[in-house]
């Protein structure tokens, strides 16, 4: 198990899935919307969890196998860059903190 400071990093999947998952069923009909916030929500345990690892932006791209450091960079800062970032992506950085997300779910987003 990886450990941050605060908190491992299965108790940061479990909230941020939680947190996900409730927002989608108080909100089902904003897929746009819900993507866009699961993408803050993500950028967020990235930040959070590179932070407490003590890990450079370049150790967590080779860590979760992500070919371009500024997809940490732009993911982070809540930004996406259509040209970089496709759901394939996506779902695998999210996969690496634990959020289960699904392409189609990012696709409306990224489109």
């Amino acid at each position: 198990m990886i450990t941050t400071g605060h908190t491992s990093l299965a108790d940061l999947s479990v909230r941020l899935s939680r947190q996900i998952q409730e927002q989608q069923e108080s909100s089902p009909g904003a897929p746009i919307q819900q993507a866009n916030e699961n993408l803050r929500k993500l950028g967020r345990a990235i930040w959070h969890l590179r932070k407490d690892l003590g890990m450079t932006v370049q150790e967590l791209t080779t860590r979760a196998r992500v070919s371009d450091p500024l997809l940490v960079y732009e993911l982070e800062g809540g930004l996406r860059a259509a040209e970089q970032i496709d759901s394939d992506t996506l779902v695998r950085i999210a996969a690496q903190v634990g959020i289960d997300l699904q392409p189609d779910q990012v696709a409306s987003f990224l489109s």
